[in-house]
């Protein structure tokens, strides 16, 4: 899997386009975008997308931006504060979010990292909108 990762559009809407989202995951000074990181290292995934078309002019609500990790070889793993909130802008736009973890909030270890965008109206009803993208296999390690 690639590091930025596509997000596949699962249910579309007419005259409302999502163009291009992607999400990239970076570790905070080292190389990035990267796909190895220190468990003593912050982390984040930045989002990006761009919606276009007529309906833009007539919508309001919020993007919810999430980030899940499935640890690989058994055990269950939650992430803690993998949710963002992001103002939706009631015409064409360019979309630029991320969440960002601290040092210590995954344990060593491997990791499939997902990716999702889903949309709520502005008295927080879930809309019919929802972007998922499964990224590259990731590795948390300790140094000595």
């Amino acid at each position: 899997m690639a590091n930025p990762f596509e997000l596949e559009i699962e249910e579309e809407i007419n005259n409302f386009d999502i163009l291009e989202p992607k999400a990239t995951l970076f570790e905070e000074g080292g190389v990035s975008p990267t796909t190895i990181i220190r468990t003593n290292q912050d982390w984040r995934v930045q989002f990006e997308w761009k919606v276009d078309g007529s309906l833009n002019h007539i919508m309001a609500g919020n993007w919810i931006l999430e980030v899940l990790l499935e640890k690989m070889g058994g055990g269950e793993f939650d992430l803690a504060n993998n949710t963002k909130n992001v103002p939706f802008v009631s015409e064409p736009h360019v979309y630029n979010g991320f969440i960002e973890f601290p040092a210590g909030s995954v344990d060593k270890g491997k990791y499939k990292i997902i990716a999702a965008i889903t949309f709520e109206g502005p008295t927080g009803h879930p809309g019919p909108i929802a972007l998922t993208g499964e990224g590259p296999l990731v590795t948390f390690f300790e140094t000595v």
